[in-house]
Formats: structure tokens, sequence, C-alpha cells
């Protein structure tokens, strides 16, 4: 795509922008939990390097939404920056405790509402309740993520942590296509003519149907 252009949101996204807008950052209906238990030693500054390599790699997780001076709703991809992931240790705490304040973690987590317009799109946070377990907790927002997404999201994620852990060589094909791209194509294929014709099509192929 051009530098500068504006860019549009694709027609899935519009859709949740303008559900949004009802009740702005104040319901979690779209919302999409990945809580992820890890058994063994875990390497914290090695699992904040892959999640910042996704961070880097993948635009929709830097992406905001906002609306510009003719009202239209838009993309603003911001430039990657390195985050750090909140941690909290519950080592210390009796077992029931520790389960009970993991779950008001785990729920706190994927309840947050989100900001779409101020950003970011996620929630992340990790909990450590003992040496050997801790719960990776990450929550995002449908306009940014789907199920496909948790696929790669978990794969590549893995992928670098071991790059980072083990010094094994496990390079990812290079991203020449971001979401952002789609959208712009889906607009240049779904014209107002293209439009107008496939709402032609349904109109006469349900212009019998029930009313009720």
């Amino acid at each position: 795509r051009p530098d500068g252009q504006q860019l549009p949101l694709s027609y899935a996204q519009q859709r949740l922008w303008f559900i949004e807008q009802l009740n702005p950052q104040a319901d979690a209906s779209y919302n999409i939990p990945i809580h992820l238990s890890i058994e063994g030693a875990l390497d914290i500054a090695a699992l904040e390097y892959s999640f910042n390599q996704l961070l880097q790699r993948h635009e929709s997780l830097r992406t905001r939404f906002v609306v510009n001076k003719d009202d239209v709703p838009n993309q603003v991809i911001e430039p990657f920056t390195a985050v750090s992931l909140p941690f909290t240790d519950l080592s210390q705490l009796p077992p029931e405790a520790k389960e009970a304040q993991a779950s008001q973690y785990r729920q706190k987590n994927a309840q947050m509402p989100f900001d779409l317009e101020k950003g970011p799109v996620y929630h992340i946070h990790v909990v450590r309740l003992d040496s050997e377990t801790h719960q990776l907790l990450f929550t995002i927002h449908h306009i940014a993520f789907d199920a496909w997404s948790t696929g790669i999201f978990l794969r590549e994620i893995v992928i670098h942590y071991l790059q980072k852990t083990t010094g094994t060589s496990l390079p990812l094909p290079q991203i020449n296509v971001q979401y952002a791209d789609y959208t712009l194509w889906q607009q240049n294929q779904l014209t107002p003519e293209v439009l107008a014709k496939q709402l032609s099509f349904w109109r006469e192929h349900l212009a019998h149907a029930p009313t009720t």
C-alpha cells in the first residue's frame, strides 16, 4: 500500500466498530480471551521478547481505530514500541487464596473492555503460581483477531520463545501483506457497482420470501 494513504476498515471491522459505538468501552462481548497454563520453568524475559516479536511482526496488534475529519472510521497503525509484560507473583499465597486470586485475574483480563480509539486492542498479563506453574493471560478484541489468528499467535510465540531460549534457528516467512492491505483490496474489489449488482441478486431471489 502507498505510504500515507488513509486506511479504511474492512466490512467486518466496520460492523464491530459500529457495535462498539452503541456502548463504547462498556461491553466485553467481542473480547477473545486466550489463557495458557505453562508447566515447567519459565523464562519471563524470553516470553516478553517473544511477544514483542509478534507485536513488531503483526500490524493488527498495533492498530487503533479513529474517526477522520469526514466522520469516517480509519485504521491507524502505531510504530512498534517494545512493551513490558505485566507480572504478578502469587507463589507465596496459600493454595486456596492463590487459585482464587488467579481466577480473579483471569476474569478481569477476559472481561476488561477496550478503548479502540486509544488502543491497544489487547490485554496481557503473566501470573506465577509457583516456580513451575505460570499462566499467560491474553485477551484481544475481535476487531483485530479471530479464531484463525489464535493458531498463528500460539505457533509464533512458541517459535520465538524456543529461538530465544535454545538458540535454535526457526525462521518465519516474511509477511508481505498485512490486514490493512487486505482492507484496501476489499474496498477496490467491492465497488458501488459490484455491491449494487449483488444487492439486486438477493432482492430478486428473496422477492417472494415470507415476511413473518
